[in-house]
């Protein structure tokens, strides 16, 4: 039940995507001031992952490695790892529609609309998808178990 952060989230993007050896054979070149070797498997992880686009860092250089994810951006790394798919409509929760849009925030709109068409999240019986609520370790891997096996 805990949220889980930035460095592991990751951690377990990069694992179920390409396996333990993309990290234990990565070399570190995503340089981020405020990770440190203390974090080397983080490191690699995350040098995998900005590869790939999966994740970046925040537009003053860091990565902030201990900050929760929160459910819009564990979305948006899930929708860039299985490649951005195309998608069109509204998504049908009263915190997304409206406050979010393709044009200002597309990765946003977007990962939200592919997970609820593909089944991947219904969001909250309130009628919201609950956008900036951290994200729990466990939700983060039914998400991408549920990408996986769409």
């Amino acid at each position: 039940d805990d949220t889980i952060t930035r460095a592991e989230g990751a951690l377990v993007l990069v694992r179920i995507l390409f396996g333990q050896d993309a990290i234990n054979n990565a070399q570190i070149t995503s340089q981020f001031p405020d990770i440190n070797e203390t974090y080397e498997e983080a490191q690699k992880a995350i040098s995998v992952a900005t590869e790939y686009g999966i994740i970046n860092g925040y537009t003053d250089g860091t990565f902030r490695p201990n900050d929760q994810v929160i459910r819009k951006d564990a979305m948006i790394m899930i929708y860039r790892a299985f490649g951005r798919p195309q998608v069109s409509g509204t998504t049908g929760y009263s915190d997304v529609d409206g406050t979010y849009n393709v044009e200002k925030n597309p990765d946003t709109y977007r990962s939200i609309l592919w997970a609820k068409e593909n089944g991947i999240t219904e969001g909250y019986t309130n009628g919201t998808f609950g956008v900036n609520e951290g994200c729990a370790r466990k939700d983060v891997v039914t998400f991408m178990f549920r990408a996986a096996n769409d």
